[in-house]
């Protein structure tokens, strides 16, 4: 979800006022995704295989 986001906001990119308060509440937002995704990822990757 988080790099289909990143990628329409690349694509759309010059449209978005960055310096505005949405707009970094938007990157905040979008990074978040990513981060979150990735700690999740990783906490799948060390489950036991017992529990898989």
């Amino acid at each position: 979800m988080a790099l289909a986001v990143a990628l329409v906001l690349g694509v759309r990119g010059a449209q978005v006022r960055w310096a505005s308060g949405p707009g970094l509440s938007l990157v905040t937002l979008v990074g978040g995704l990513l981060v979150a995704g990735l700690v999740g990822q990783l906490l799948l990757a060390r489950r036991p295989a017992a529990e898989r």
